[in-house]
């Protein structure tokens, strides 16, 4: 098994410990370890000097010491300001062959929605000895500040597919000071009669064409310019307009979505140079709609005036709860929508929370006068479209925002333990969302319910999915600094935490607990890790592992822990075809290698190694995830398209079908490994 994926600092760490646990496993298995990039802060561009080059033009080279065969001779932007914006770059084709040459234009509101960017990579091919002017629209989010920057990297790939972001020739990074703002706009000339008629009857054409979910006839009436700076057009490379419309990809809160658009309502027409520029209003906001003809067709040059779901998301409070209405009780300001469920149950609402709290805190032995402001939503929808938040619950602070209406609504506990074990400290997500689902448990709710176990009480949910082997290991566990994220897998987490600390408690007592919970430190850092696993020892007298066999033994249907397979003892059942395991990287990260293991592979070895081991990257980068998928291609390939399905189907019912997965977009892969997936 070889894999040799060029990563960037953040994914080391992870990378690393998977090649280490496979070499544990097959101490005999040749494999080339990946190399290790220069140290790059995640998320950030090397340090240049402002508006400098990072090396002499003419001078730049690429990684590997080749000089660069591209000059760029000319960098001028426009005048710059808030949303849409120009760069002209000249660049010169020094070599006797044609050259792909790429930009990465990169931009920061750092005061802006809690730190705003934008950034997108183009592409030009190059004649031999020729030189090519180029304009390209890039956006900067917020109004610009002495904060603000752009950064320009220049990039001389062998081809569209081979381009990284870290092999730059050359890079320049620019803020207000090194160019020119632009004014104030002009004030805008009225416009009346058949203009406006046609304005308005161009706007209602782009509405009906989304209305009806015609993307790609919306697409056609936006300008190059409006593609560019707003969607990060870039060609056959960028994800589609459908996606960003319907929220499926990463960075779909930075824009506007399909269902705001047809909420917005024409209002008054107004002319600047031969710019039309639209207002259309939406609750609050005014949008400022700019439309240009182009031949016979109204298009869309820029919508501006519009905040962006990521701005409103770091306000979502100063901006609702003046429209909401509230009702105090001893510990708890809640607040609810006019004529909502939460609103009708007001007072049942405020009797059982003001119960929980009293409860929770006897069982905590805390004497707590924290006041709680507890914020209910009709549903989910709501809920993330105002806060960005998603699920039934979330607990912040002092504050509480959950869900309660026709979906269904939390118990009074779980949340409320969060707040209310706040002081007792700060420990890892195993022993912060454990408490919490075990005091609900304990209070006589289903705790389980609304995180995948139903009404199963804790013991019975462990016990069951470990009978599956859908488990997380405890060492793993207890570094996950939360637990809600699908690489979390909380179906499995919130089951097995909360069994851990029903254990803890109910075997050795509150006072070693609360000990523990003020002593152990939520933390990424794998020294933390180290010392949570000496500090539970010391508390304990036993080792996690100790622990861990102890816990399993209460609860296994035997009375003893289910032993873990030795390395090479596969599980998998008969029949269960070869597995591939794919790798991918968000869009600055490009596949590097997918390696199959079909017929010549062994299927009992990977599968070992999967479920010994979950192998699950995160990069923080468009909050994209890394993924590992479990792929039947082979047996997909030798039954046939015909008997596919029925394999499927076949394979389910026995209980052997297990596919593990992670979110991915499909769009942001090059099409042939897009081919391949789908």
């Amino acid at each position: 098994f070889e894999a040799v994926v060029r990563m960037r600092a953040v994914k080391q760490k992870a990378i690393r410990a998977f090649f280490e646990d496979f070499k544990k496993a097959y101490p005999d298995f040749k494999m080339e370890t990946p190399p290790t990039p220069p140290a790059v802060r995640p998320g950030s561009p090397p340090a240049v000097r402002p508006g400098s080059p990072q090396a002499p033009q003419g001078a730049s080279t690429q990684p590997g010491g080749g000089k660069a065969k591209l000059r760029v001779l000319k960098a001028r932007f426009e005048p710059i300001g808030q949303g849409k914006n120009v760069v002209r770059l000249t660049v010169r084709n020094a070599s006797a062959e044609k050259q792909v040459f790429a930009v990465h234009i990169q931009t920061r509101s750092p005061r802006y929605g809690g730190g705003m960017g934008w950034g997108t990579q183009f592409y030009h091919t190059i004649g031999p000895r020729q030189s090519k002017r180029m304009r390209f629209a890039f956006n900067i989010q917020g109004p610009v500040t002495d904060a603000t920057w752009i950064r320009l990297g220049f990039y001389n790939p062998r081809s569209v597919e081979a381009y990284e972001s870290d092999d730059h020739f050359e890079e320049r990074r620019f803020t207000p000071r090194d160019l020119t703002q632009r004014p104030p706009a002009a004030r805008l000339e009225p416009v009346t009669g058949k203009d406006t008629r046609e304005v308005h009857r161009a706007f209602a054409e782009i509405q009906d064409l989304l209305r009806d979910r015609k993307y790609g006839e919306v697409w056609k009436r936006f300008t190059k310019d409006y593609q560019q700076a707003e969607f990060q057009d870039r060609g056959s490379r960028s994800p589609s307009f459908k996606e960003a419309m319907e929220g499926a990809i990463p960075w779909s809160w930075f824009i506007w979505n399909r269902e705001e658009f047809l909420e917005l309502r024409p209002a008054s027409v107004g002319k600047r140079s031969e710019v039309y520029v639209l207002a259309a209003k939406r609750k609050e906001q005014t949008w400022a709609i700019s439309l240009v003809r182009d031949a016979d067709v109204w298009k869309v040059d820029w919508i501006g005036g519009y905040v962006p779901r990521l701005v409103l998301q770091h306000t979502w409070e100063e901006r609702l709860l003046p429209k909401m209405k509230k009702a105090a009780t001893a510990h708890f300001d809640i607040y609810c929508f006019e004529g909502s469920s939460s609103a009708r149950a007001a007072k049942s609402i405020a009797k059982r929370r003001e119960q929980g709290y009293q409860a929770i805190s006897e069982f905590l032995g805390t004497k707590s006068d924290v006041r709680i402001r507890l914020i209910l939503f009709e549903d989910k929808r709501a809920k993330h479209r105002e806060t960005g938040h998603q699920g039934m619950g979330w607990a912040f602070g002092q504050t509480i925002v959950e869900v309660y209406g026709e979906e269904g609504h939390l118990d009074p506990y779980h949340e409320t333990t969060h707040v209310l074990a706040r002081s007792m400290g700060s420990p890892p997500a195993l022993f912060q969302e454990g408490l919490a689902v075990y005091v609900s448990e304990r209070l006589g709710a289903p705790a389980l319910k609304d995180l995948g176990g139903g009404k199963s009480s804790l013991q019975a949910r462990v016990r069951e999915l470990k009978r599956k082997n859908q488990w997380v290991d405890l060492e793993k566990l207890l570094t996950y600094t939360e637990i809600g994220s699908r690489r979390t897998r909380p179906p499995i987490s919130y089951a097995e935490a909360g069994a851990f600390v029903k254990f803890l408690i109910e075997k050795h007592g509150m006072a070693k607990f609360r000990r523990a919970y003020g002593e152990l430190k939520g933390s990424a850092d794998a020294n933390v890790h180290r010392g949570n696993k000496a500090t539970l020892q010391t508390i304990y007298g036993q080792s996690l592992e100790g622990l861990d066999r102890e816990w399993q033994s209460t609860f296994s249907a035997a009375g003893v822990p289910t032993p873990r397979p030795p390395p090479g003892a596969s599980t998998q059942p008969a029949g269960m075809p070869p597995i591939a395991l794919l790798y991918h990287g968000d869009s600055n990260v490009r596949i590097r290698t997918i390696q199959t293991l079909g017929k010549a592979g062994d299927p009992r070895m990977i599968d070992d190694l999967i479920r010994a081991h979950s192998v699950e990257f995160y990069t923080p980068v468009h909050n994209a995830y890394a993924s590992v998928l479990r792929s039947m291609t082979g047996e997909r390939t030798r039954r046939g398209k015909g008997q596919w399905k029925a394999w499927l189907a076949d394979q389910a019912a026995k209980g052997r079908l297990k596919i593990n997965y992670l979110p991915i977009s499909l769009a942001a892969l090059p099409p042939k490994q897009r081919a391949q997936i789908q």
